[in-house]
């Protein structure tokens, strides 16, 4: 018995197999471009209404730091 040549078969592997596009691929592309147009959409709603995004908790006192600060002083 003879064997075959391999170098003339083009034999399947991992390697060269080629990705094939499934429905559930084609599913999580569509999520994904909604996931980007819908972040898109809030930051031009978050521009509409002018955010800032720095802190405003350090300019609101509380009652109680303006009654230790009168009693300390």
């Amino acid at each position: 018995m003879s064997q075959p040549n391999l170098e003339s078969v083009n034999v399947p592997s991992v390697i060269n197999k080629k990705p094939q596009l499934t429905v559930y691929t084609m599913m999580l592309i569509v999520s994904l471009i909604a996931l980007l147009i819908t972040i898109l959409f809030l930051f031009l709603e978050w521009r509409a209404y002018e955010y800032d995004s720095g802190s405003a908790v350090a300019s609101i006192t509380s009652p109680w730091q303006q009654l230790y600060s009168t009693n300390l002083s």
